[in-house]
Order: C-alpha cells, then sequence, then structure tokens
C-alpha cells in the first residue's frame, strides 16, 4: 500500500544551506493566499547559492512552489542523480502550487533530495518551495485509530504555574501560549 505525506516549507524535517540565505515569505504578496501552506521559503541566488535538503524512506519524492517570471534556473538532485530545469518561461502564466519536481517509482529504501537555486540572471533569480510530498511504501494494512482527547495515551503537560488544562465537552483547552500535549505509540513502516 502506498501513502504520502506532506512537509510543509517550515517542518524542522527540511535542511536550509546556508540557513541566512533563506527568508519567508512577505506578508504583501499577493499570491500568498494561493499556497497551500500560505507560506513559503525562498532564496535569492543573487545574493548566492543556496539549498534546501530532505532525506526520507519511500518510493516519491515531488517538491511544489512558485512560478513566477522571477522564478530563476534550478537544479534538483536525487540520490546523486541531477536534474536542471530553466526556471520561468516568458509568456508562462504565474502560479503557486507549481510542481518543481517530481520523482516517482524510487526503489523503496531511503532517499535524499537537494533544491538548489543556481540562477546566474538578475532578472530571474529566486527560488521558493511552499512544501514537498513523500510517498512511502508498506506491504501492510494500515489501521487507523482515533484517539480521544481522554485517554491515558495523551498528557496534558503545564509549562507554568499559572497554566491549567479544561476539560470541555469534547475538547480540552489552555489559556496558555506554551501549552504541551504528549502522545505515546507506536508505529511501524
Amino acid at each position: 500500500m502506498y501513502f504520502n505525506t506532506t512537509v510543509a516549507n517550515f517542518s524542522p524535517l527540511l535542511l536550509y544551506v546556508p540557513q541566512a540565505l533563506w527568508s519567508e515569505a512577505l506578508p504583501q504578496d499577493p499570491l500568498l493566499s494561493d499556497y497551500a501552506t500560505q507560506s513559503y521559503h525562498a532564496t535569492s541566488a543573487s545574493q548566492g547559492q543556496a539549498s534546501v535538503s530532505f532525506s526520507w524512506s519511500g518510493t516519491g519524492v515531488w517538491l511544489y512552489g512558485g512560478y513566477r517570471p522571477t522564478l530563476g534556473a534550478y537544479k534538483v538532485v536525487v540520490d546523486g542523480k541531477v536534474c536542471q530545469y530553466p526556471g520561468f518561461q516568458n509568456g508562462s502564466t504565474s502560479q503557486a502550487n507549481y510542481l518543481l519536481h517530481g520523482s516517482r517509482n524510487l526503489t523503496a529504501g531511503t532517499h535524499s533530495i537537494e533544491l538548489t537555486n543556481i540562477s546566474e540572471d538578475d532578472e530571474q533569480n529566486i527560488l521558493d518551495l511552499d512544501y514537498l510530498v513523500f510517498e512511502t511504501y508498506t506491504n501492510e494494512d494500515l489501521v487507523p485509530r482515533t484517539v480521544h482527547y481522554s485517554e491515558s495515551d495523551i498528557q496534558y503537560i503545564s509549562t507554568s504555574p499559572d497554566e491549567d488544562w479544561n476539560s470541555q465537552p469534547d475538547f480540552r483547552v489552555t489559556n496558555a501560549a506554551t501549552g504541551v500535549i504528549k502522545l505515546n505509540f507506536t508505529a511501524s513502516v
């Protein structure tokens, strides 16, 4: 059975190098609301080459970002295999949620992907990442389980003396900005 997992651009699973050359989306960006996560990480090649990498166990991966007039050349390396893309093409339509790269039918196992801004064009030098999706295969039947908020597998942790978790009919709530919930579980893939 195949299943997909989405990893947002702000996930700690992504490694941005060098981190100083990446920035978060500007709130005044007119396309921002069209991005699936309503955010992105962007880099400008005018500041130097920057990349983002990810490792996973599975059989496929897809990268999504913006396709705009400022998108310059970029490359994607999957398990050492390099694919280069020219960036935005004149006459095209700008869009968010654009498939920057996809790799499927990979051998089941551990893989790595790296997305790098390689543009040398002063007008087209921006690369942004919204999210990625990776595909995993298991030959076991997955059995979904809903965990109710009152089960013993969940711990509600107070992080300050004035914090308290309050039970409501269908949920628990805290007034603290740093409330913590701990869920213990076992999973296998």
